[in-house]
């Protein structure tokens, strides 16, 4: 890379375990990697180079003294990829956080996606539809049923004869109740408040 990412640590293992490597910054270092048969480090998942059939460098397993002293002999420690979202979504939009938290793909599933886009020279919005297109039975999953309602919803019937969640109005509470009772499903409903409370 034009920044020289990593050099420190390739330094470390090639020379203890005795790597004869050569080394070299550019800032075309994406280009380098696809036109030469070169040592770079890459990450998972990244489309960058999905298609490129990159072999893994395996090195010991990541030793956390080591590393606290700055001696780079062995891989580097895996990091989860995370959810972040705005502390007040889940109340502001159940729907959608529930969504977030169901949402779970394999890497190799993810994998297979970015080669494809990769492959294909799609754009991030291509390549989003091309899985919504492909995947439906793994992002059908992560929709929360329209009928589980969180706290502070109740089931309601809207115009249309449907069963959908709303938020309870003035004076009532959100409860938990058996929705079907041959399976014991349960849900919310919004029930009056007993009196002197609100």
């Amino acid at each position: 890379s034009i920044q020289g990412y990593g050099y420190s640590v390739m330094w470390h293992k090639a020379t203890h375990y005795n790597i004869a490597v050569a080394m070299a910054s550019t800032d075309d270092w994406v280009n380098v990697i696809f036109k030469n048969k070169v040592l770079s480090y890459a990450w998972i998942p990244d489309a960058l180079f999905a298609d490129r059939g990159l072999m893994h460098l395996q090195f010991p397993g990541y030793k956390k003294y080591q590393h606290d002293e700055h001696l780079y002999l062995t891989e580097f420690a895996q990091v989860a990829v995370e959810k972040w979202a705005h502390r007040d979504l889940e109340n502001a939009a159940p729907r959608i956080w529930a969504t977030g938290v169901a949402m779970s793909i394999s890497s190799a599933k993810m994998v297979e996606h970015l080669e494809h886009m990769q492959r294909e020279g799609l754009s991030g919005v291509e390549a989003a539809c091309h899985f919504l297109q492909k995947e439906r039975s793994v992002w059908e999953q992560w929709i929360p049923s329209s009928i589980d309602c969180q706290a502070g919803q109740g089931l309601q019937r809207n115009k249309e004869g449907e069963d959908v969640c709303e938020w309870c109005p003035r004076a009532t509470h959100s409860q938990e109740a058996i929705y079907h009772a041959d399976n014991q499903s349960t849900t919310r409903y919004c029930i009056d408040c007993e009196p002197g409370k609100y």
